[in-house]
């Protein structure tokens, strides 16, 4: 006759051969609702999201702002009124004269008063000193046109855009 030896395990004691080299085994844990793996993915979807609209920040501040900033930069301001300066007569090197008469040509955007003193004084610190072999060629009066463009545009914050001789006769 065979001899049947039967062993009871019971919660909390330690399985025959435990501790002999081989890992408890975990235990089993219930998965339940599956609430984990949901927090877990909408946490992904989260990040994603973050992700995506950093990185259409980063690709409207970096591509689409400077764009706009340039076309608006490089649109040219609107011609508005003329403003005439009165003749005046500006003393040349070798007693020499220059009688020049101007005609500013501003933008839209400046005020209906514009005051030309600070024009009338550019015009007489550029061209006082100046020999008449300077200013009499075609070549030497456009140079003068430029000189008084910049000087004028940068007086008066690029309210003037641009310069017209009305008068100009050397003596």
């Amino acid at each position: 006759m065979a001899v049947v030896e039967q062993r009871v395990v019971g919660a909390g004691r330690q399985r025959v051969g435990a501790g002999r080299g081989a890992p408890p085994e975990p235990e089993p844990e219930e998965t339940g609702s599956g609430s984990g793996r949901r927090s877990r993915l909408k946490l992904v979807a989260t990040v994603a999201a973050a992700a995506v609209l950093v990185i259409a920040l980063a690709v409207y501040l970096v591509v689409v702002r400077p764009e706009a900033a340039a076309r608006k930069a490089a649109a040219p301001p609107e011609p508005g009124a003329i403003v005439q300066l009165e003749p005046m007569n500006v003393n040349l090197a070798a007693g020499k004269y220059l009688r020049v008469g101007l005609g500013l040509q501003l933008t839209d955007e400046a005020g209906a008063e514009f005051d030309v003193t600070r024009a009338k004084d550019a015009v007489i610190t550029l061209l006082t000193g100046r020999k008449v072999d300077e200013v009499v060629t075609p070549e030497g009066r456009e140079a003068v046109r430029e000189a008084l463009e910049e000087q004028l545009g940068a007086a008066y914050d690029g309210d003037v855009m641009g310069v017209y001789f009305t008068d100009f006769v050397t003596q």
